[in-house]
C-alpha cells in the first residue's frame, strides 16, 4: 500500500499528474473544488473553539491535495491557514485549529484473517496479470486489538 500511495514518482499521491476535477483524465470531484464545503469547515472549527476567538488561531490542513486547501477563497475568521502537504513535517506554532479531510483514507494499513482459531495476514500476490489476496506466511508481530475470540474467517 505504501509503495502504491507513496513511491516517489510512481505512487499515486506522488506522481505528477492532476488528479482532482472535471477535466478528462482526473479521477474525481473533491471538497476544494467549490466554496461550500470551505466555508462549512471554518464555521464549524470555530463553533467549536467554544466562545474563543478564532482570529488567535492559525488554521492547519494536513494533507491538502496539490497544494489546494479547504479554505482556498473562502472568507474564515482565523488569523492565518497554513497547508501540510504529503511528506511535508508539521511544526505547529501558538493556537492552532487542526484539519484533515480524507489523509486518513490513504495510509498504508495491514489485514487479518482468523483462520483455524489464529490470526493469519492477508498480503496481496503480484501475478502477470492480476493481482491477488494470498495467506502470508509469517507475520510481523500482531496488533494487541485483533480479538481473541473472533469466529473462523474473520477479517
Amino acid at each position: 500500500m505504501e509503495v502504491a500511495l507513496y513511491e516517489p514518482g510512481s505512487g499515486y499521491y506522488t506522481r505528477s499528474r492532476p488528479r482532482i476535477g472535471t477535466a478528462p483524465g482526473t479521477d474525481f470531484v473533491t471538497a476544494t473544488t467549490s466554496s461550500l464545503f470551505g466555508r462549512l469547515v471554518a464555521a464549524a472549527a470555530a463553533g467549536l473553539l467554544g466562545g474563543e476567538n478564532p482570529g488567535e488561531y492559525t488554521f492547519v490542513e494536513i494533507g491538502a491535495e496539490s497544494g489546494r486547501g479547504v479554505l482556498d477563497g473562502v472568507a474564515h475568521p482565523f488569523r492565518s491557514v497554513a497547508k501540510v502537504g504529503i511528506g511535508q513535517s508539521l511544526a505547529l506554532s501558538g493556537p492552532s485549529v487542526v484539519f484533515s479531510n480524507e489523509l486518513f483514507d490513504a495510509q498504508p494499513f495491514r489485514r487479518f484473517r482468523r483462520e483455524k482459531g489464529t490470526w493469519r495476514e492477508i498480503g496481496v500476490h503480484v501475478g502477470e496479470t492480476e493481482l491477488t489476496e494470498t495467506l502470508l506466511e509469517t507475520a510481523l508481530p500482531l496488533p494487541d486489538f485483533l480479538p481473541a475470540n473472533a469466529p473462523d474467517n474473520y477479517v
